[in-house]
């Protein structure tokens, strides 16, 4: 389904009255859990499932204020990143130490042969490396770019960034992760 269209049918759904509310947050959290999950592990590994509880508390309480002039995929990262924002100025964040980032969806592994897939959990956990020596907000990109595929733009609007900015630093990450890979290849 287009997400224009997801986000009208959440928008109607949370006007329906208590019932609709409680439609529109069994769909938000169907649609978004994982998602946000795997974006709050970037700065809050020990602590995301916790966190990610609260912040569903947070949107449910707000659905009233989603704009649905606005994309609801970024109303909802942008709910998510302030949370983790307030988190991190109670705690100073915990940093990734290795490993390849949890999917469940099978998204890094490529099942045809056990070589294939030795090669590219092994490429992988060198990419997780590279990633956990990256600041919080640079990890926070990199997730939105190339996890969830976001456009510069709608990352710019969810890190209240300008969208050369975002361009630059991304340039920047994806320098990193081909040196990380090309070291490993010599």
């Amino acid at each position: 389904m287009s997400e224009r269209l997801e986000k009208w049918i959440i928008y109607w759904m949370s006007r329906g009255g208590e019932a609709g509310r409680e439609k529109a947050f069994d769909r938000i959290w169907r649609l978004y859990h994982k998602r946000i999950l795997y974006f709050v592990r970037q700065r809050f590994p020990a602590e995301a499932e916790d966190l990610v509880q609260e912040i569903f508390i947070k949107v449910f309480r707000n659905l009233d204020r989603f704009d649905p002039s606005r994309p609801f995929v970024t109303w909802i990262f942008t709910i998510a990143r302030n949370h983790c924002i307030n988190r991190a100025a109670l705690k100073k964040p915990e940093i990734r130490s290795s490993g390849v980032p949890e999917d469940g969806d099978g998204r890094f592994i490529d099942p045809n042969t056990p070589e294939s897939m030795l090669l590219e959990t092994e490429r992988n956990r060198i990419i997780g490396e590279a990633l956990a020596t990256l600041d919080p907000d640079s990890r926070e990109m990199a997730f939105l770019r190339y996890f969830e595929g976001m456009k510069n733009r709608r990352i710019g609007e969810i890190l209240e960034m300008p969208e050369g900015t975002v361009k630059s630093r991304l340039f920047a990450i994806r320098g990193v992760l081909k040196e990380a890979l090309a070291d490993h290849e010599h």
